[in-house]
């Protein structure tokens, strides 16, 4: 409960670094709970790539409210101990993430990830 109650704020950030802070917390603490650092460091590792090679190219101000939203949703769902409601909506949040990004950049996720 109380890793999952700051998420729950409706009042979030929605600009500059405040807003990735929190929103990579809320994905960190819910990783976090998993209570397999293996599983945590896969997560952060993607999260990090997501990140890093989509999410920063991209201008994602249109949607920042809705994934505040989604993040309180699954916080309600982890913190009334659902987690089959609770993973079948992180899935839909990723899921929803990748179709918006796929509108907006088409081909971005066929391309390689190439490192400087």
């Amino acid at each position: 409960r109380a890793v999952m109650k700051p998420f729950l704020q409706e009042d979030q950030p929605v600009q500059g670094a405040a807003y990735w802070t929190v929103t990579n917390e809320f994905h960190g603490s819910v990783e976090g709970l998993a209570g397999n650092r293996v599983i945590e460091l896969l997560g952060r590792i993607v999260g990090s790539i997501w990140h890093e090679h989509i999410v920063t190219r991209m201008d994602t101000s249109l949607i920042r409210e809705q994934i505040h939203l989604e993040h309180r949703e699954i916080a309600k769902a982890i913190i009334a101990k659902q987690p089959s409601k609770a993973a079948h909506l992180m899935h839909d949040h990723f899921a929803g993430l990748v179709e918006e990004y796929r509108q907006h950049w088409p081909g971005r996720f066929d391309e390689l990830i190439e490192w400087d």
